[in-house]
């Protein structure tokens, strides 16, 4: 989902935008025109839910393996220290040791998380997270070569409302104020030049 905003007003509604591509295969145009005539939406199919699963187990097998090189290397750490290893080896033993709990306490987090998943996710009905209210068929602009592929969902508030934070634009890290700014400043200008 690219962007996720309150519907606004009195109401208490989440929507969501996404790709028209996304949820269909052909280029149907989508309305919602009463509760009967209501597409849902689904996170994750049965192939894609199994991949994920998957996935967790992989995470949770390179964590053992990395769990396994911790506990040779903290054996083989202690032996230097009976042998009255200096300083250097010690801070290397602590921070081995913290290494070795923080992988533990990762692979603890997977299982919570892969039984989470099983308990609340394995029927498809779980995994639907809202509904279609608006996806027009993709368009394509010739003149410019614009495409407009885009549709309005309206999302399960029962699973976003605790997330959603309201309407927010998040950039993460990836700009700083003034990058912004300097950015915003430079289409501003292109977009008064053109009109």
């Amino acid at each position: 989902m690219a962007l996720y905003f309150a519907e606004g007003g009195d109401s208490d509604k989440i929507l969501g935008l996404t790709c028209h591509h996304v949820l269909f295969e052909t280029d149907e145009e989508c309305v919602l025109e009463d509760d009967a005539s209501r597409r849902h939406v689904q996170l994750l199919g049965i192939d894609a839910y199994n991949d994920f699963l998957a996935s967790i187990k992989i995470r949770i097998g390179r964590h053992a393996l990395r769990l396994q090189r911790y506990e040779a290397q903290i054996q083989y750490l202690e032996a230097e220290v009976g042998d009255g290893a200096n300083e250097a080896v010690m801070k290397k033993l602590d921070k081995t040791r913290g290494e070795l709990d923080k992988t533990d306490r990762a692979i603890e987090d997977l299982e919570t998380f892969y039984e989470k998943v099983q308990k609340e996710w394995s029927e498809s009905d779980c995994r639907i997270i809202g509904h279609i209210r608006f996806s027009p068929a993709v368009t394509v602009d010739d003149g410019e070569g614009v495409a407009e592929d885009w549709s309005a969902l309206e999302l399960d508030s029962s699973k976003f409302k605790d997330a959603f934070e309201g309407n927010v634009l998040d950039l993460c890290a990836s700009f700083t104020p003034a990058c912004f700014l300097s950015l915003s400043l430079s289409l501003s200008l292109s977009l008064s030049l053109s009109l």
